[in-house]
């Protein structure tokens, strides 16, 4: 891992935390800001996705809804986020 991925990852990190308190505090429109970080973390271009070059093999996990789609195969096309 290089300084700047640290960094990349510490400053992500950072802005998550601080949009999420302001979330709580009812400022509905940062979930644009806390969209992009998870982007970053999660989804981002191969090779680019930050959270695998910070954690070798990371294991997230499963949402609750996703759980129940696995029980009930039927409910996964009625699922939105």
């Amino acid at each position: 891992m290089t300084d700047k991925t640290a960094e990349d990852f510490v400053a992500s990190m950072v802005v998550i935390e601080t949009n999420l308190d302001l979330f709580h505090q009812r400022h509905r429109d940062v979930y644009r800001p806390l969209a992009t970080e998870l982007r970053k973390l999660l989804c981002d271009i191969p090779k680019k996705t930050l959270l695998p070059r910070i954690f070798e093999d990371p294991r997230l996990h499963k949402l609750e809804s996703t759980e129940e789609n696995e029980r009930n195969p039927s409910l996964a096309g009625s699922t939105y986020f």
